[in-house]
């Protein structure tokens, strides 16, 4: 009797264990339990459109670039959507936050590495009279994000020379830490 009761009370304590670890979601890659849910929402959005400018809408056909770097625009600027960028007077908001930073690298991980620049000519140099990303490497350019709304429009950019880059805005939906690029809005520029 003293052994079947034993084993009911070593059951009952798996169980109970087992139960307590099927309750806990693992965070999604990038962001940390507790964290600000204003930086994972940054990061959550960001991270999508910086997955579909590289994995999708890169310009490169299906092989995609080959890149050994992502640079990223260390914060977003008004007319990120807009192949004027950078001629014409835009607004520039404050630098990600180091939080955000680190949620980005981390939930974009499988990804090549990002680099974030202070100035878009810290990477875009000259060749043969020709800008172009140094390195062969892609620039991403962000735009604001809206303060809330469940259907959100995000401008942005890659750049890797004068005659391989793509300018939108996207629509990105979702809530929380999950969303995704639904499609554009506005003109999309490609050169």
């Amino acid at each position: 009797m003293k052994r079947v009761t034993g084993l009911l009370i070593v059951g009952s304590l798996v169980a109970g264990l087992l139960a307590g670890c099927a309750g806990e979601a693992p965070p999604r890659p990038g962001l940390q339990p507790n964290a600000d849910p204003v930086v994972e929402r940054q990061v959550a959005i960001y991270a999508a459109v910086i997955r579909q400018l590289l994995t999708v809408d890169h310009t490169f056909g299906e092989e995609g670039p080959a890149l050994e770097i992502v640079y990223v625009l260390d914060r977003p600027v008004d007319n990120a959507g807009s192949p004027d960028m950078g001629t014409a007077p835009e607004r520039e908001g404050e630098p990600f936050s180091v939080a955000v930073r680190a949620g980005l690298r981390a939930a974009l991980s499988d990804l090549p590495p990002i680099e974030f620049v202070a100035d878009r000519e810290d990477v875009v140099v000259e060749k043969d009279g020709f800008p172009m990303v140094k390195g062969g490497d892609g620039l991403v350019t962000l735009g604001f994000l809206p303060a809330g709304g469940n259907r959100l429009e995000v401008p942005a950019s890659l750049y890797f020379t004068g005659l391989a880059g793509t300018w939108l805005t996207y629509v990105v939906e979702g809530s929380g830490n999950d969303w995704k690029v639904t499609g554009t809005t506005g003109p999309v520029a490609i050169s």
